[in-house]
């Protein structure tokens, strides 16, 4: 065999070795994409009386015949209908942990809604966008039906993956306001660090996008050492934005401390553009 033949061969083999790889890669990736995105569905839960604080109230929904919890943490301060937030947590937590995160919220006149993913804590099911979506909308319907909520006054929060929640909400009801902690610009964005092309993601949250067609106002807020989504996720996000506020943290994505007087004084601004005492 002429030695370019062989060279030939050798080299059609190696490409075919590559391609094979990258095949295989992509179908774990595939497959392994929820759990990835989703780990959160393993976390254990205890029963609602043994973590809820004393004033709260399980509010379950069941869009399409799927059970989802939220807890509703009532204001503490004010009187008449008030403003309400729908909070969306991080795909490694449970609405369990949040609680105390929104003492200062409550105290100015605004109430909580922790909203629950499907397949987290005790909400079952298994947790996808759609689902997510299904539960949020299903929860904002509820809070803008209570007689103590100015359903003009409804925002949606969000951190880490529930800022993904928080803007999808924003698409399908009228929010009137949005907080992001520490999210991300979309998970195709997200997906390049796999070698991931966009046609493979199932859960295509888009917070950019979304951020485009929003039309009130936004706080963003980012740890300047965020190990795990870039601080430059913020900067695009709020020059997507027609009225974003952007500010910095000084912490990682982790490690984010709710009390830090820059923040909850940042919060405390931003809520009272929709009547929340300062």
């Amino acid at each position: 065999m002429r030695p370019g033949r062989a060279l030939e061969r050798r080299v059609v083999s190696l490409l075919l070795l590559v391609a094979g790889g990258w095949a295989a890669w992509l179908g774990l990736l595939y497959l392994g994409q929820a759990s990835m995105m989703f780990p959160g569905v393993e976390l254990p839960a205890r029963p609602f009386n043994e973590v809820a604080p004393a004033d709260a109230q399980a509010l379950w929904v069941e869009p399409e015949g799927q059970r989802s919890e939220a807890w509703w943490l009532p204001a503490t301060a004010g009187s008449g209908p008030r403003p309400a937030v729908l909070f969306f947590h991080g795909n490694y937590e449970l609405i369990d942990d949040w609680p105390p995160a929104f003492d200062a919220v409550r105290e100015q006149g605004v109430h909580v809604v922790l909203v629950e993913y499907p397949g987290y804590g005790r909400s079952p099911g298994q947790p996808s966008r759609s689902g997510i979506r299904a539960a949020s909308t299903a929860v904002y319907d509820a809070v803008a039906a209570r007689d103590d909520v100015d359903p003009k006054r409804i925002l949606a929060w969000g951190r880490s993956l529930g800022g993904g929640a928080a803007t999808d909400l924003a698409l399908a009801r009228p929010v009137a306001g949005l907080l992001l902690d520490s999210t991300f610009v979309s998970v195709a964005r997200m997906a390049r660090r796999y070698l991931a092309p966009p046609f493979l993601i199932r859960n295509a949250f888009d917070n950019r996008a979304a951020l485009r067609d929003f039309a009130g106002p936004v706080l963003i807020t980012h740890g300047r050492r965020d190990e795990i989504l870039a601080p430059a996720f913020a900067q695009e996000l709020a020059a997507a934005a027609d009225d974003a506020t952007l500010v910095w943290r000084d912490c990682g994505h982790n490690d984010c401390d709710p009390q830090e007087p820059v923040y909850r004084q940042a919060v405390a601004r931003f809520l009272a553009r929709f009547g929340a005492t300062v």
